[in-house]
Order: structure tokens, then C-alpha cells, then sequence
């Protein structure tokens, strides 16, 4: 393991304000961000979010990613998901990438991400592995709606 990669099994100071965060936003899967605002990305339908604070090189940058699948669908689109996970804990600036299945809804996937900066997270998007992986949820109809991509500032 990395420097930059956490085990999710050791406790660490972050878990608490981790888990508050992670709880405050399955509530409200609203898709608002605090530096947030959402363009539609016509290639691949996602909703992309674009930081808007001048300091956001600097900062550390955490995203949510939800999707929703096709019901009947859901083991394809968790196989999907997961497949991304090394890739993506293996990225240079990547804090960690956790993937997670709501309870009450078993269709609904959300990935929360932290990058140590807007720079990483913008390589990271540009990743040809993502892509793929868009074209693949495209081809095999994965999804019931665009994934919701939303970017977020720690406040307090």
C-alpha cells in the first residue's frame, strides 16, 4: 500500500467527519456542491462538475459520483464500478476512492473520491480507462439516468 492509498479497514482521523459527511449526503442526493456547478457533458451524458474558487489547485478536492441502475441491472453496473477501483486508488493525487451501494435502494451506487488537488483531479478525468468504462455503461444500458458527478470543498 501506498502512502497516499488508506486502508479502509484502520481507523484514522478522518473516519468521523468521513462517515458525518457520507451520511449527511445519502440523505440528500441532491447533487449540490459547494464549489460546485454541474455542465452537461454531451459525450458522455454525465453531469460534470466545475470548480469554481481560484485557490482550487491548492485545495484537496472531494467528489461524489451517483448512479443509478437499470433495475436488473445492478450486478453488471457494481462489476463495472468495482473494476475501476484499483485504477483509480493507483492514480497519482489520489487520497482514496471508496464505492459504495445504498440499503434502501439497491440500485443506487455512489463513488466518493478525495484528490489532492483540482490538477490530479483533472488528470484523473482524463484517464482513457474512464472513457471505456463510460462507452461500456452506454453500450450494455446500464444506467437509468446520468450519473450525477458533484464536487466538494471541506467547510467545517
Amino acid at each position: 500500500m501506498t502512502d497516499n492509498h488508506r486502508d479502509p479497514n484502520q481507523a484514522n482521523e478522518d473516519a468521523v467527519p468521513r462517515r458525518r459527511f457520507l451520511q449527511q449526503f445519502s440523505t440528500a442526493v441532491c447533487g449540490v456542491g459547494y464549489t460546485a456547478t454541474h455542465a452537461a457533458d454531451p459525450e458522455s451524458g454525465f453531469r460534470r462538475a466545475t470548480t469554481q474558487n481560484s485557490d482550487s489547485e491548492k485545495q484537496t478536492v472531494f467528489v461524489s459520483a451517483v448512479s443509478r441502475a437499470i433495475k436488473g441491472k445492478e450486478k453488471i453496473l457494481e462489476r463495472e464500478l468495482l473494476s475501476l477501483s484499483s485504477k483509480v486508488r493507483s492514480e497519482p493525487g489520489c487520497v482514496f476512492y471508496d464505492l459504495y451501494r445504498s440499503i434502501e435502494q439497491p440500485n443506487l451506487f455512489m463513488r466518493f473520491e478525495e484528490w489532492s488537488s483540482q490538477e490530479a483531479l483533472e488528470k484523473h478525468r482524463q484517464m482513457p480507462y474512464l472513457a471505456e468504462s463510460s462507452e461500456r455503461r452506454k453500450m450494455l444500458d446500464m444506467l437509468s439516468e446520468p450519473t450525477l458527478i458533484t464536487g466538494w470543498k471541506k467547510i467545517g
